[in-house]
Order: structure tokens, then C-alpha cells, then sequence
């Protein structure tokens, strides 16, 4: 009786841990992982000459890290054409894990000055573990020139 007293206060010091476990996958549900591909476009501090590439910009903090103002550049996440929060890459890599019902649903990531992208994914509602991989744009897109045409008079040469 006393050698079972000692695992059982035990087993009762744990039993407040176990339920801090992350909640269970809802039936008919999966656990959907966002993974950000970036172009490696990300701008040295201070222009990579000693602060005399660039202006200065205002530095900002977020979380642990303090950065440029300039360099960040948020996700915006919609879900099914809500807004569900936002996202980072790089220095500060937050990434989105959301548990979403099954069925088709499309996403949409936007960053400030760049086309968005936009995702479908059928989930599969097993509750699986199911990855999206976003490649984000490096640049906005060109808008097509209106003058462009394929009218034959206007790609007559030039006379000299």
C-alpha cells in the first residue's frame, strides 16, 4: 500500500498537464499547414553599405526581433473569401495552421503592392494532417500594354 502511494500522488501531479494537450481534430475535419516559398528578393539592412544605401527607415518590433518598418510586409489570409489573419516570412516565419471542415475551400494570400494568389484545396476532413505550399510573387504584375496589337499596320518598319 505505501510502495503504491508515491505513483499514484504522481500520476496525480500530471493529471492538471494532461489536459493542457492541444485539442483533438474535430470529426470531419483536418489540420491544414500553410508553407510560404518566397523569392529571395529581401533587401539588406541599411542598403549593405553602411546605412548610406537607403534611407533610414524606423525600426519596429515584433515579438523578439526588432526590424526595419520597410521590410515588413504581412500575409493577409482569407478563407472562403473571409479574412482569417495574417502571416510572416522570413526573419519572423509565422506560419498559419488552421483545422478546417471537409470540403472544397479557397484561399487567398495577399501582400501590400503585389498580385494576390489564390489557392483551392479539397480537405479531406479524415483528421489528417494536410500541407499547402504557396509560392508568392516576387513583383507585381506588368499590366499588358493597350497599344499592343497584332494588326499588321502597326508593326510596319520605319522608313529612313
Amino acid at each position: 500500500m505505501i510502495r503504491s502511494l508515491p505513483a499514484c500522488l504522481a500520476f496525480l501531479a500530471f493529471l492538471p498537464v494532461m489536459g493542457l494537450a492541444d485539442d483533438p481534430v474535430p470529426t470531419g475535419h483536418s489540420t491544414l499547414h500553410i508553407v510560404f516559398i518566397t523569392p529571395h528578393s529581401h533587401q539588406m539592412m541599411g542598403g549593405g553599405m553602411g546605412g548610406m544605401g537607403r534611407s533610414q527607415s524606423p525600426m519596429i518590433r515584433i515579438g523578439d526581433i526588432v526590424g526595419p518598418a520597410d521590410d515588413i510586409r504581412p500575409i493577409r489570409i482569407s478563407i472562403d473569401g473571409e479574412f482569417v489573419g495574417h502571416a510572416m516570412v522570413g526573419t519572423w516565419d509565422i506560419k498559419p495552421v488552421f483545422v478546417l471542415p471537409e470540403g472544397k475551400h479557397q484561399l487567398t494570400f495577399a501582400i501590400e503592392g503585389l498580385d494576390p494568389v489564390a489557392a483551392d484545396i479539397k480537405v479531406l476532413g479524415t483528421n489528417s494532417t494536410q500541407y499547402l505550399i504557396v509560392k508568392l510573387p516576387s513583383k507585381k504584375a506588368k499590366p499588358k500594354n493597350s497599344t499592343d496589337s497584332a494588326d499588321a499596320s502597326t508593326s510596319q518598319p520605319f522608313d529612313n
